[in-house]
Parts: C-alpha cells; structure tokens; sequence
C-alpha cells in the first residue's frame, strides 16, 4: 500500500505497479484501498502498510510517541491475520544530497509475529503494534549505535530547510 503520488509518478509509479503495489488517498477514507486490502489478506498474500502516513520524526512518530492511527488496528481485527512489525530507518536519507557519493546506512529489523486476537478492541490492537515498534526502535538505536543524524527527518531538513507543518 503506497501513497497515490508515489503510484503516479512516470517510472516509479509503474514499477511499483508492477510490483503489486495499489494506491491509497490519504486525504480521505479510502474504501476502495481497504477492499483492496481486505481481498488481498483474504488471498493469502501480505499486505505492506506504512501507517504513520509518509516519513515523521521526533514527536510525531509513532517512533517517537505520537498515537498511531486506528486504521491497521481496524484492518487487523476486520481480517483476524496476524501482524509482523517491522521499523526502517534510514531510507529517508536519500534526501541528503551528500548521500548521492556516499551510501547511507539503512537498518530494517522485524518484530515477533502478533498473533490476531479478536477480543481485543481497536485501541488495544493499535498499542499493541505500536508499543512493538517502538521495541524494536529502540533495540535498533541501541544494537547499531545509530547516529542522531541517521534518525529519521524530512526531506526538508535534509535539504537544511525547516520541518513541515504535520497534523
């Protein structure tokens, strides 16, 4: 599941495609995504979300504390599948020019499978995946001895510009 921009954009957006990748409008609730979702989960594939809804840092990460939205919580009990967390840092360093001549470090780690349970409410779900990301975030700051600079920020910041507004 990508962000309808990224699925538009000439090559990338038709290699994503090509990678079975499908869009979801983050500006509204996106039912046609959901079925998308739903039907794939039904098939027995898996269904990549990035929740926190594009690139955050510092207090507006799940990461770093912000509640995380409802939505996979809600996928997650609808489905009754399991869940496999998983943290990235580091991909948003492409932005940083200098890493155009210098390869960035990237670390992905994945988490214990969260079995469904579907006598858990949403909210109960949703802090389940969000408390196992932030286990893993900081296992990974710990185990790799990342660098503040490798955390995640904007491409703004990247670019020396300040953060955007977010929600």
């Amino acid at each position: 599941m990508a962000d309808k921009p990224l699925v538009k954009i000439p090559i990338l957006g038709k290699m994503m495609v090509w990678g079975h990748v499908f869009a979801v409008d983050r500006t509204k609730s996106d039912r046609a995504a959901l079925r998308t979702a739903m039907a794939r989960l039904e098939a027995g594939n898996i269904v990549g979300i990035f929740p926190e809804k594009g690139i955050r840092h510092g207090k507006t990460s799940v990461l770093g504390g912000a509640e995380l939205a409802i939505g996979t919580a809600s996928l997650w009990k609808m489905m009754d599948v399991p869940v496999i967390p998983m943290v990235i840092i580091g991909s948003d360093q492409v932005y940083d020019w200098k890493h155009y001549y210098r390869r960035p470090r990237v670390f992905i780690r994945v988490g214990k499978t969260l079995p469904p349970d579907k006598t858990a409410s949403r909210e109960e779900l949703r802090d389940r995946i969000a408390s196992a990301w932030r286990e893993l975030y900081e296992g990974m700051i710990r185990d790799y001895k990342i660098e503040p600079d490798e955390l995640p920020k904007s491409a703004q910041e990247r670019w020396g510009q300040p953060a955007p507004l977010t929600e």
